[in-house]
């Protein structure tokens, strides 16, 4: 099963909860779960905040002209 995404504006705390409740019987190790799913909020975070950068430095360098 592939790893949920979280949805717009979820709480990490929602969002891993959920995660874990998809994914758990996929993994046998203590903490795995939780590792893959705090690891796929992280990585979507990271993408959002990227793209805002982005986003940013566009509009201050067409905005500086």
């Amino acid at each position: 099963m592939p790893i949920p995404k979280p949805d717009s504006g979820e709480t990490e705390e929602k969002y891993i909860s959920r995660c874990i409740s998809d994914v758990i019987g996929e993994y046998d190790a203590d903490g795995q779960a939780y590792a893959v799913c705090k690891g796929e909020f992280d990585k979507e975070k990271m993408t959002a905040q990227k793209l805002f950068v982005e986003e940013l430095k566009k509009y201050i360098k067409y905005n500086s002209r």
